[in-house]
């Protein structure tokens, strides 16, 4: 991805990627097939892009514990019903 974003240098001024990630995952790792990476070795490499702007959405299950080193505190699922008209 790296060569993408150098390459894009030479066209653009400000180079920005966007990683959107739906699939599944535990409280500790990204399950990507068959391969698990954790979320701190998920982090580094987003952080190493060489892009001006770096934005990754993690749309999985248990994918809020990598928030969870940044204060959020956890708290119990709440499911809302809307009322019946």
């Amino acid at each position: 991805m790296n060569g993408d974003i150098e390459r894009s240098r030479s066209t653009f001024r400000r180079v920005e990627v966007i990683f959107y990630y739906s699939g599944h995952s535990d409280e500790e790792n990204i399950l990507l097939g068959g391969e698990r990476i954790s979320y701190g070795e998920f982090k580094d490499a987003v952080m190493a892009l060489k892009a001006d702007v770096r934005i990754a959405i993690l749309d999985s299950c248990a994918s809020g514990a990598m928030t969870l080193p940044k204060g959020v505190i956890r708290k119990s699922p709440f499911c809302w019903i809307p009322p019946m008209t």
